[in-house]
């Protein structure tokens, strides 16, 4: 026992005398350097290096009365050096690991003497570029790539946030990971055809990038290729990417606009849901802050919403059966979330969601959680459990009261789809939506022209002030449009008459702040008769991004009658022949992407023809057949 003692501590001495030879660090002109070995070379790993401005590595250095060669340089060893302007690399390097000179953004000199065997500095292009592969290592903001390079190596031009455009020549094939990482200053890149991949994180962070094109010879874009690009507005997947990895669009909170080429075969955007569905499975795997969810999606992918910080709430529509893993992960401003009909919901599906206050359940079994405890929908964030209430059909909630994961959720409310009706006048024979006595809404809602009630037809002319206010589950409205009365709602009457009437015999109006605060409303339609809409009736209302007007007439609108970044956030749909009409009227002038095409179908009263609200798209029912807003035909 003592004898086997006795030698592990002789051997870890004798290691330990090993080590302190092959791994000797000490420090000459400010830079820290390690020796390789037993020999006489050094390599150069990181230091406080924070002071430079100018960096000459020398060849050789002198350590206790011995000189010692410099032949490699760590990886980011100089990475970080706010002021550093130029560098220079000496003939005896011979190893150069990734990043060495990431985020020194002043840096736009870079030489490598013309004796170094394995690097080259050719055409005085400011860069490092290993000579036998023809690849470029580090790159700075004055870079010229030579069109000898065929690869550009990762993390090459990491943090270079002076760098603003830069083209890359047709000589290049592929582009590591994270190439342009953190590049805040890039503002335009020129990528060849002869690029096939976009790499991993190759653009993160590159939030002075507003756009980019991706080349038709593009197979394959990896994870995190565009993330927390903040000022990218729109993308286009052509039709040659047949492998799209995960959230590559997180933290991309502008994106507003995402199009899938028709002819691709693996991917599509559906209903112009600003998204990308796996047409395989269809399941939704790439999204932005405008994305709706079409009605045919049955699956959202894991981390398919990951980061979206630009989301403020979402209508997931009844063919959802799963919710994937870290769906909504990171949503920052994701404050309601409507669920139809999925039956499991992934671990940690909205982790990292401050914001969220609501969550709609319209599911009438409480859909299966994945995982236990810390893997559940809000993880570790067990504060959630008692800030997030969940809302339910009243029917429902004793099966949500039961369930043992949905119960830790400490607020459950009952909700109901049944409005209140308010004759206003018996002999006109009209009636205005009051307040529920409920007051929760969940889902699509349809206000229609007319109801029945006691035999009699009231035509509904107003909704009065503040109905629907703070309603965080109501994912889209039609208002006065025509519906068939199978899919109306409950309806219950006053035997008093309303003597508080928001409406007139000149049309429909829309009571103050009747929808205020309604963050998931995400579609809004108002029927060919409504001639006024009242102040802030949809204000706070984040979430709009599709507002249709069918009038010929704009309708009567307040400033404030809508959230001030629903004009640039979301898209105005009107009458072609009123298009004119709408873009000098007070107020509409200000939506800044006008589509035409409502009045291309002709909607009749008869039994066959008729308006409804499906997955928060107004769609036009007529002879048999299907058309949306726009006039055009599509399939459900």
């Amino acid at each position: 026992m003592h004898i086997t003692k006795r030698f592990t501590l002789i051997l870890a001495v004798m290691l330990s005398a090993v080590n302190a030879v092959w791994a000797l660090n000490f420090k000459s002109g400010n830079i820290t350097y390690y020796t390789i070995g037993n020999t006489k070379t050094v390599g150069i790993t990181d230091g406080d290096y924070s002071a430079f401005t100018e960096l000459a590595i020398p060849a050789t250095v002198e350590y206790n009365g011995e000189s010692y060669t410099v032949v490699s340089i760590n990886a980011y060893a100089f990475g970080s050096i706010p002021a550093l302007t130029s560098v220079s690399i000496p003939s005896t390097v011979q190893s150069i690991e990734k990043g060495v000179f990431s985020n020194c953004p002043l840096l736009k000199s870079i030489t490598v003497d013309s004796g170094n065997p394995v690097y080259d500095s050719r055409d005085n292009c400011n860069a490092i570029i290993h000579s036998a592969s023809n690849e470029l290592v580090q790159g700075c903001k004055t870079t010229v790539i030579p069109n000898t390079v065929t690869s550009i190596a990762e993390n090459a031009f990491q943090g270079c946030s002076g760098l603003t455009h830069i083209s890359v020549p047709e000589s290049v094939t592929s582009i590591g990971g994270w190439a342009f990482n953190d590049c805040k200053g890039l503002a335009s890149i020129d990528i060849p055809k002869s690029v096939t991949t976009l790499s991993n994180g190759i653009f993160f962070g590159c939030s002075s990038l507003t756009s980019f094109t991706i080349s038709g010879s593009v197979t394959s874009i990896e994870n995190s290729a565009f993330s927390d690009c903040s000022r990218l507005s729109s993308m286009f997947i052509p039709s040659s990417v047949t492998s799209i990895g995960a959230y590559i669009f997180a933290g991309c909170e502008h994106l507003t606009k995402i199009t899938v080429d028709a002819e691709n075969p693996v991917y599509d955007s559906r209903d112009n849901c600003n998204g990308i569905v796996r047409t395989a499975d269809n399941a939704l795997i790439a999204t932005c802050r405008r994305t709706v969810i079409p009605n045919t999606v049955t699956a959202i992918d894991d981390l398919a919403f990951y980061c979206c910080n630009g989301l403020t709430s979402i209508n997931i529509p009844a063919n959802v059966t799963h919710i994937g893993e870290m769906a909504f992960t990171g949503c920052m401003h994701l404050t309601s979330v409507t669920i139809n009909g999925a039956t499991t919901v992934g671990k940690k599906a909205f982790v990292w969601c401050p914001a969220l206050t609501s969550i709609y359940c319209k599911s009438a079994v409480p859909p299966v959680m994945e995982g236990e405890y810390e893997d559940l929908i809000f993880g570790t964030d067990m504060d959630k459990y008692s800030t997030c209430t969940l809302y339910v059909q009243s029917e429902n909630i004793n099966g949500y009261a039961a369930d043992d994961h949905w119960s830790r959720i400490e607020h459950i409310v009952g909700a109901t789809e049944a409005p209140t009706y308010m004759i206003t006048s018996v002999e006109k024979k009209t009636v205005v939506l009051a307040q529920s006595r409920y007051g929760v809404y969940i889902g699509d809602f349809v206000i229609p022209e007319t109801t029945e009630y006691a035999g009699e037809t009231y035509t509904v002319v107003g909704v009065e002030p503040s109905v629907f206010e703070d309603c965080k589950g109501l994912t889209s409205v039609v208002i006065g449009g025509k519906q068939a009365m199978s899919e109306s709602k409950e309806k219950n009457f006053s035997n008093a008459l309303q003597t508080r009437a928001t409406s007139g015999a000149d049309g429909f109006i829309i009571g103050a702040r009747a929808f205020r605060n309604c963050s998931a409303l995400h579609s809004v339609t108002f029927g060919e008769k409504v001639t006024a809409i009242g102040e802030e009736a949809f204000a706070g209302c984040t979430g709009l991004s599709n507002v249709v007007c069918e009038s010929l007439t704009p309708p009567t609108v307040w400033d404030n009658t809508f959230e001030g970044s629903t004009y640039t956030t979301a898209s105005l749909t009107v009458p072609e022949a009123a298009a004119a009409a709408y873009s000098t009227a007070t107020t509409w002038n200000k939506f800044a992407d006008v589509v035409t095409g409502v009045s291309e179908v002709t909607v009749t009263r008869d039994s066959r023809s008729y308006k409804a609200i499906r997955d928060g798209k107004l769609i036009i029912y007529k002879n048999g057949k299907t058309y949306n807003a726009q006039g055009i035909e599509v399939s459900l």
